[in-house]
């Protein structure tokens, strides 16, 4: 009962453990007509990048995209759980089939791009807004084409797609096709 107690003081020092930190790249393929543009009516393949740029792994992560836009789009896959741990640096690539419908309204397709891990409560996201454009003439083509400036290389077949690279004066491609 009256035993005397000592009491010692002491200090701890509690760190979090390194975080993972998700950055991505994306590109939306079209496997419709091919002229890069979104229109009702086409498939399309959503490939994304996730990198971990923090400096601890990831435990539990996923990868999600949700459909923003309502009817009109449809996702083949909305979810991709990655089996093995992200290390720091690390990339891992991931593909969403997609496609559009005449149900689509509006002037956009809008999808949500969400990479989180559960386990260490991290998450990353962004809206994706990709314009609905007119079809786009076409006519298949063969050979190579040459720039006879320096040129924006688009992401699709209109002025208003957004430029991937520059071509320099005199490189020369293979043509797939004349559009326009």
């Amino acid at each position: 009962h009256n035993a005397v107690t000592h009491v010692t003081p002491a200090e701890l020092k509690i760190e979090a453990a390194p975080r993972p930190v998700f950055a991505y790249a994306w590109q939306l393929i079209d496997d419709g007509n091919g002229d890069g543009l979104v229109q009702r009516g086409e498939h399309y393949r959503l490939q994304v990048q996730i990198k971990n740029t923090g400096a601890g792994p990831t435990q539990e992560a996923t990868v999600l995209l949700r459909n923003a836009t309502g009817d009109g789009v449809v996702l083949d896959k909305s979810r991709a759980e990655l089996k093995d741990p992200l290390a720091p640096g690390q990339i891992k690539e991931i593909e969403f089939p997609l496609a559009t419908d005449a149900a689509l309204r509006g002037d956009e397709l809008v999808v949500e791009l969400m990479a989180y891990d559960s386990a260490l409560d991290v998450q990353a996201s962004d809206k994706l807004h990709f314009k609905l454009s007119p079809v786009v003439p076409s006519q298949p083509r063969s050979g190579d084409v040459t720039a006879k400036a320096q040129a924006t290389i688009r992401a699709g077949a209109s002025e208003e797609a957004s430029g991937v690279r520059f071509a320099a004066k005199g490189a020369s491609y293979p043509a797939i096709g004349t559009y326009g």
